[in-house]
């Protein structure tokens, strides 16, 4: 008879270690008050990993480069709240502007940006789904969304596709998650001016990693797939706390002129190093809207020209990585 109990127990134990988790909006969802750490990583070498069951993912090795922090607050105690109606959380983008979510049992969405100028403000008319719930291994869902700009003059629209592809054990820098689940989103976006010109069409896609209780997700990559090649541009683990990521932001040094820019801009790109600097462009929703891979640079001050006429209007993170330093820098394009 004990033989018999050890061998149940045995059994159930091996059988939690695989259980399929399930994350909705009541185990995921940010709250006010909740602060994470992005810890930004050099993409060399790095791999999603397999789909299917009692996946071993193993990132213990990822080397962060950079660090940024989250902290999400109520909507109420924002300036712009009432221009966003149905959000109940926002962050703050350290400046005079705020991104605005909606979270509910069944996502969690972004509903737009504000700020005193009002020239880069975007506001949804159907919000866009940065996750959607719940999701178990194999479920699926599919989200459509739409926003426009400022005075119209910009629209945007497009489709997330959500589906739970694989679960098991995540290992990260910061820890062993035996319970991850992870989510693969593909996103077709459309960005066109109603006053003619060009559309600016993208496609990415997402994979996420989520356990319940970690109320955002545990590590992000994203993959480029405009141009019909698969490019993975960024990793990111997340931490409840700071955790001992060394500070590269001192070692080089970048800005953007002019701010806000129309048309064109420039950036000057103090370095250290000659080591080839790779410069982008990032909407607040992630997409990768430019890219320039691989710049020769000396050391001292570089500048570099960039035409950003056929990009919609909005704020953006400029992003410079260059071997292990990274520089990011908001720039508004009006």
């Amino acid at each position: 008879m004990k033989k018999l109990l050890l061998l149940c127990l045995t059994t159930i134990s091996a059988a939690a270690v695989v259980a399929q988790p399930t994350i909705t909006g009541a185990t995921n969802n940010p709250v006010a008050g909740e602060t994470f750490y992005g810890h930004y990583c050099d993409t060399a070498g790095i791999s999603k990993g397999a789909t299917g069951t009692a996946v071993t993912w193993n990132f213990a090795g990822l080397s962060a480069m950079g660090d940024d922090t989250i902290t999400f607050v109520t909507c109420a105690s924002t300036p712009y709240c009432d221009s966003f109606p149905g959000s109940n959380l926002a962050i703050s983008d350290g400046d005079d502007g705020y991104s605005y979510f909606i979270t509910d049992a069944g996502r969690f969405a972004f509903n737009g940006y504000g700020s005193a100028s009002g020239s880069d403000n975007q506001h949804y008319t159907d919000p866009e789904n940065f996750m959607s719930y719940p999701l178990t291994y194999t479920t699926s869902r599919v989200d459509s969304y739409a926003s426009y700009q400022f005075d119209s003059t910009w629209l945007s629209y497009g489709t997330d596709s959500f589906r739970a592809d694989a679960y098991g054990t995540l290992i990260l820098p910061s820890g062993t998650y035996t319970n991850a689940l992870r989510i693969h989103v593909i996103t077709t976006a459309h960005d066109s001016s109603t006053t003619g010109g060009p559309v600016w069409n993208s496609r990415y896609e997402k994979y996420m990693w989520y356990t319940p209780g970690f109320h955002f997700p545990l590590v992000m990559m994203f993959y480029d797939t405009s141009a019909g090649e698969t490019y993975l541009s960024d990793v990111t683990y997340y931490t409840r706390n700071s955790t001992a990521v060394t500070d590269v932001h001192a070692a080089s040094s970048g800005k953007v002129y002019p701010n806000p820019a129309r048309g064109t801009f420039n950036v000057v790109y103090n370095s250290y190093d000659e080591e080839a600097v790779t410069v982008s462009l990032i909407d607040m929703t992630g997409r990768r809207m430019l890219l320039a891979a691989d710049q020769q640079v000396r050391v001292g001050a570089n500048t570099f020209h960039y035409d950003v006429s056929a990009l919609p209007p909005g704020v953006y993170t400029l992003q410079m990585r260059s071997g292990n330093n990274v520089v990011n820098e908001k720039v508004t394009l009006n």
